[in-house]
């Protein structure tokens, strides 16, 4: 199931911008191609377009939204003109060094886009 306001907003991502899933996988034999079937009927992304990796470092763009810091600060690192986003959840909310970076919905991703 998607959070609420996914599926609106990647439509409208993509309207303005090359839109591509980042996603690291998990450790089961069949995680990657699951992941890739749920990305194509939710929200109509080609498997070509799902980009599956532990090293999200190494994937080029202008943003990364993710919700793990530490992913979001390697991407960073390695794309100093970039935007890190990282994604709220209740395991990082208590991490307030993070703050500047942080999104809670789909209507601040698509705003802090468009304002690039």
């Amino acid at each position: 199931q998607a959070k609420e306001g996914a599926i609106e907003a990647v439509r409208e991502l993509r309207l303005i911008a090359d839109v591509y899933p980042v996603t690291s996988p998990f450790p089961s034999p069949t995680w990657v191609w699951d992941r890739t079937l749920w990305l194509a009927e939710v929200f109509d992304f080609k498997p070509s377009e799902v980009i599956s990796t532990a090293a999200k470092h190494t994937v080029g763009g202008n943003v990364l939204v993710d919700d793990k810091p530490q992913h979001v600060l390697d991407w960073m690192a390695e794309h100093p003109n970039g935007v890190g986003l990282l994604w709220h959840i209740p395991n990082t909310r208590t991490l307030t060094q993070y703050d500047h970076l942080r999104v809670k919905n789909w209507t601040q991703v698509v705003e802090k886009v468009k304002a690039l």
